[in-house]
């Protein structure tokens, strides 16, 4: 616990002593209900939070989202047995123990199961300072180490019946009926400690504080002595005057008040000035005790204190809690649900003002509403009561009312009377919302809907009366309240915005209203005066306007951080100078510190309806009421925020594809249980592709108002911000999570918005689907290395061509160039040999013209004629190549006669063909055989 909160608790102790028990501080919430019956005998928390409690013949465990019967884990280890189960303790080192009919059971947090670790049947128990459990069995005390999980025992007297053992300070102690021995566990012996004579005070638990032990009897109080065993003193336990209750368990809290459990509530006692008090069950309080008959108390290891009653309900108090009480209409209780009105009265109980139900009266040290009695002959007092105002002089309450005028109630003689104000018009009795008594003894009402204010001069009639403006006209205001300020002025809130007037002229002397603002803006319907001179005005549409002591006047609305639009009731904490204002959208606080506007954490929202217009008071003791269409909300803010459990998250559930997850399933992803894997890295969760939607459950260690208790939470692996948490949600849901590893991460905030220190983790590995396993991509690898090789190989196939390609065309290029060069030499040269041919073949017919015709050199010479003109043809040939090559010349096809042209050109060979006696014959036939011929003359010449 923070040392500055044991300060607190201490400093208010001391207050405490002089002013008695304060019982407004012990407040119960109660946790969800089961369908357990019997009494509830004993509670544990566990290390990581959960709330586990017995009955005779049930074992249950509250998680904080819901309950759980947990017999079938016990019964399962002998499942032919019957079992009978006892006390539920915790160690110093998170150990959770359970005493039952077949031995001592300690539970496995990863397997979420209980095993015997010493057997036999175990009547009580308890653990020590030392850290050992304890334990009464049939005819013997066993003592069991949890380190080195060794037992040690040794028998009790046969001839005696021992009921409990009990730890206190560095002691052990055994009772038998109302006498204790003390337990020497190394010598193995019993030392009668003390002895309370009577036979029917069985000692039922024992505590240690400040050098003396408390013995709590069964129906014989509580006996104080020494560390000697010397009686000291003997405290009776006296419950609505019954001094023989039945008792059961003893708690001592942090402020030094001692709590007993008894069967008729439960019983304080303060040992500091010897005070005691009574709690009991309360059907108005909805945080009093839910069972008069209170079997066990826990001391929470965090914070607080637990109990358990009869019908199986438990409940959790804590001393750090706010002061919020809420009423709603009840038999014996608030008898009307529309509260319009609040008064404090001398006696500092409240009377409350109701649309319909007339007066409540609410007696505050008894706690009791009642009806105010009417004493014989007086008037009943109106139903519609619009305003309550107490006169501390004549110790009178001043009501108005719907259609009732205005009355008072004397509270000593208990007497109603009315002022019988009625409208001059119809003589009706007024409707009146507000009312003032000035100094001069004139009334002042109001009516919004009403075009005029009533006025009553003493002893005179109702008049009606207008306001005047600068010029002396007549104003038609809607005036909601009114009241007179310090300069005896009159102030008006109205729908037309704030008004200042002098009360004898009725002129006005100041108005205040927003220019070029939206009519909701100056539509007044609330205010409060503050400790230092401002005044804020509450709207109907448009937040709340603030009339400074400069005399400016600004309005605060959304964009000032006050999301609120109609504000019902406004009034000051005059310790803090913050301000409460009861609104449309709930209850905020303007923090005068930080100038912000601040949602309460603690209301609960539309817990009371809606807020009514009016309805706020502040009594003497500082506390606040708003008063709702349903009841009304009571709170002391100087007990607000003073939580300072930093709460730790645990898991509780852990569901894939929508279906809960357990380690005990054959085929489940968890193989411990869900609560014992937070921060464990090594029991990593793994998941298969197709296991990748998952919802995580988990809850909170703080039970003080659990219900507003916040989560932050983030996933590493999708994002680095966290998230809030709605309202009671205590499960997030992660659909469709790629493959890889994740880290959730999640902390916790108390009822009053402390954050916890403590991040809870939970590691998942989700395994990618098939297609994306690292197999699958040494698939996909290899592929791609096969698509890169023959690309590359393609590319390289196809620049190796295209430099072949090149090649080709240089080579081809060269060719070109090289039959271009030859054409060109041949052309050349055959333009050189035609030239001197031409010449020699001139000459030559000359020289033929000169020999006679019978000459046989005119053979020769036609000879060398025909052969000088066969190389002319073959030269022109040549110049035609370029001709045949760019294909221009076309196949001319015509007739002749073969067999002469064969003759010509065999003739160019006949002078040889003679020389060697080769004699040709031309046949005359159409079958011509020439390529024998040829080749016959071509190989022999």
């Amino acid at each position: 616990m923070n040392k500055y909160s044991l300060i607190i608790c201490f400093v208010f102790f001391l207050g405490q002593c002089v002013l008695g028990i304060d019982l407004s501080r012990y407040r119960f919430h109660l946790m969800p209900e089961t369908s357990y019956y019997g009494g509830i005998q004993s509670i544990a928390k566990d290390s990581l939070g959960r709330i586990w409690y017995t009955g005779p013949d049930a074992l249950f465990m509250y998680d904080g989202n819901s309950f759980y019967q947990l017999n079938d884990i016990v019964s399962s280890i002998k499942p032919a047995q019957k079992w009978g189960y006892g006390s539920l303790i915790r160690d110093k080192n998170g150990n959770l123990f359970l005493a039952s009919g077949q031995g001592l059971l300690k539970f496995d947090y990863e397997r979420f199961s209980f095993h015997v670790v010493v057997p036999g049947m175990i009547r009580s128990l308890c653990v020590h300072s030392d850290g050992q459990v304890y334990m009464l069995s049939n005819n013997s005390i066993l003592r069991y180490n949890p380190q080195n999980k060794q037992t040690e025992s040794f028998l009790l007297p046969k001839n005696k019946s021992f009921q409990n053992i009990l730890s206190a300070k560095d002691q052990v102690f055994l009772s038998q009926g109302a006498v204790v021995y003390q337990v020497e566990m190394a010598k193995k012996r019993l030392i009668q400690f003390a002895d309370f004579g009577s036979t029917t005070d069985q000692v039922n638990d024992a505590i240690a504080y400040r050098g003396v032990y408390y013995f709590l009897t069964q129906r014989g109080g509580i006996h104080v002595t020494d560390l000697t065993g010397t009686l000291k003193q003997k405290i009776p336990v006296s419950v609505m005057g019954n001094s023989s209750v039945l008792t059961k368990k003893l708690y001592l809290d942090q402020t030094g008040v001692i709590w007993v459990a008894t069967q008729a509530g439960l019983y304080l006692y303060d040992p500091s000035n010897e005070s005691s008090s009574t709690l009991q069950m309360n059907l108005n309080d909805a945080y009093s005790l839910p069972n008069n008959s209170i079997w066990t108390i826990y001391p929470d290891p965090d914070q607080g204190a637990w109990i358990g009653t009869y019908g199986g309900k438990i409940a959790y108090c804590s001393l750090y809690d706010s002061r919020v009480r809420y009423f709603k209409p009840s038999p014996g209780g608030l008898n009307h649900p529309i509260v319009s009105s609040f008064q404090e009265d001398h006696l500092e109980n409240i009377w409350i003002g109701t649309e319909g139900g007339s007066l409540n009266y609410w007696n505050r040290n008894r706690d009791q509403f009642n009806p105010p009695e009417n004493s014989q002959g007086s008037s009943s007092s109106p139903h519609m009561i619009k305003r309550l105002k107490f006169d501390r002089m004549s110790k009178k309450l001043l009501i108005s009312a719907y259609n009732g005028g205005i009355g008072s109630y004397d509270v000593d003689n208990q007497h109603f009377s009315s002022f019988n104000f009625r409208s001059p018009e119809s003589q009706q009795p007024l409707t009146v919302y507000d009312f003032v008594n000035d100094k001069e003894g004139t009334w002042w009402m109001t009516d919004p809907d009403k075009s005029f204010l009533y006025r009553k001069k003493p002893l005179g009639p109702i008049e009606m009366v207008s306001i005047l403006d600068a010029q002396g006209k007549k104003l038609n205001l809607e005036v909601e309240a009114l009241y007179v300020n310090n300069q005896d002025q009159l102030c008006l809130i109205s729908h037309q915005g704030f008004f200042v007037v002098n009360p004898h002229t009725l002129k006005i002397l100041k108005h205040y209203v927003l220019k070029d603002a939206s009519y909701s803006a100056n539509y007044l319907c609330s205010y409060t005066v503050t400790s230092n001179g401002e005044v804020w005005l509450g709207t109907l549409g448009k937040g709340v306007n603030v009339l400074k002591r400069d005399g400016t006047y600004v309005n605060y609305s959304v964009r000032n951080g006050f999301p609120a639009k109609m504000v019902f009731g406004i009034l000051e904490d005059v310790a803090t100078k913050n301000i409460w204002l009861s609104t449309s959208d709930g209850l905020f606080c303007f923090n005068w510190k930080s100038s912000k506007f601040e949602k309460a954490r603690f209301y609960q929202e539309n817990n009371i309806g809606s807020f009514y217009i009016h309805a706020a008071y502040k009594t003497s003791r500082g506390e606040m009421l708003f008063g709702g269409t349903n009841g009304f909300l009571l709170f002391d803010p100087a007990y607000l925020n003073k939580n300072l459990q930093k709460p730790k998250v645990f898991f509780t559930g852990f569901l894939v594809n929508n279906k809960l997850v357990k380690p005990a399933d054959g085929s489940s992803v968890l193989t411990k249980d869900i609560g014992s894997l937070s921060n464990r890295k090594e029991d990593k969760i793994r998941l298969s592709s197709s296991q990748s939607n998952v919802e995580i459950k988990f809850s909170a260690n703080s039970y003080l108002s659990a219900e507003k208790n916040q989560f932050a939470y983030r996933m590493l692996g999708l994002g680095e911000d966290w998230q809030i948490s709605h309202a009671n949600q205590k499960s997030v849901q992660f659909l469709n999570l790629p493959g890889g590893d994740y880290t959730f991460e999640i902390k916790a905030s108390n009822n009053d918005g402390l954050w916890g220190d403590q991040i809870s983790r939970l590691y998942i590995h989700v395994d990618p689907p098939f297609f994306l396993s690292w197999w699958a991509y040494c698939c996909y690898a290899a592929l791609f290395s096969a698509l890169l090789f023959f690309i590359m190989r393609y590319y390289s196939n196809k620049r190796v061509f295209k430099e072949r390609l090149a090649l080709e065309r240089l080579k081809e290029q060269n060719m070109q160039e090289l039959n271009q060069a030859r054409t060109d030499f041949f052309t050349n040269i055959s333009h050189d040999l035609k030239t001197p041919l031409t010449l020699v073949l001139q000459p030559l017919k000359q020289l033929k013209d000169t020999i006679v015709s019978n000459d046989t050199a005119l053979v020769y010479m036609d000879l060398i004629e025909k052969n000088v003109s066969r190389i002319q043809r073959m030269i022109s040939q040549l110049l035609r190549f370029r001709e045949i090559e760019s294909q221009k010349i076309t196949l001319n096809p015509q007739v002749g006669d073969f067999i002469n042209f064969v003759r010509d050109i065999f003739g160019l060979f006949e002078l040889y063909t003679n020389k060697k006696g080769v004699e040709p014959i031309f046949p005359h036939t159409r079958t011509i055989y020439m390529l024998p011929l040829i080749t016959m003359l071509s190989k022999k010449y």
